[in-house]
């Protein structure tokens, strides 16, 4: 099981409709708001590494990034897992330009899934 996938859960929906809307909003603060580097902590770092973990599989799956060629979509994928490990092993977690570009795409794809969630019916309903 994925990392991200752990960390969502236990995760009730009240939990994942903040998450989602923190993930949204945090994606267009640090692009707005980028100086000179993007420092994050507390639950806006954890939001971010997983994240940026899903977003490389997302890639890997086809799922996001599709209008990228296989070299660049590898590429970004190997930055996201390269961040996200970073990030979760607790390197510093100030992120320059182009990781903060990068974190603010992936944030805003996990706020969709996350979104997607959600609106999906309780596991009690699925097995009915």
């Amino acid at each position: 099981m994925k990392d991200f996938e752990i960390f969502l859960k236990d995760k009730d929906s009240q939990e994942l409709e903040y998450a989602s809307c923190r993930a949204k909003n945090l994606a267009e603060e640090i692009i707005v708001g980028w100086t000179d580097q993007t420092d994050l902590d507390g639950f806006e770092h954890t939001l971010t590494a997983h994240a940026l973990e899903y977003f490389g599989e997302a890639i890997q799956d086809g799922l996001a990034e599709a209008h990228h060629d296989e070299f660049a979509r590898n590429t970004i994928t190997l930055c996201c897992r390269t961040l996200s490990w970073e990030m979760q092993d607790g390197v510093d977690s100030k992120l320059g330009y182009d990781a903060t570009v990068l974190a603010a795409r992936a944030l805003k794809a996990f706020s969709e899934y996350l979104r997607g969630r959600i609106d999906e019916p309780p596991a009690p309903a699925l097995a009915a």
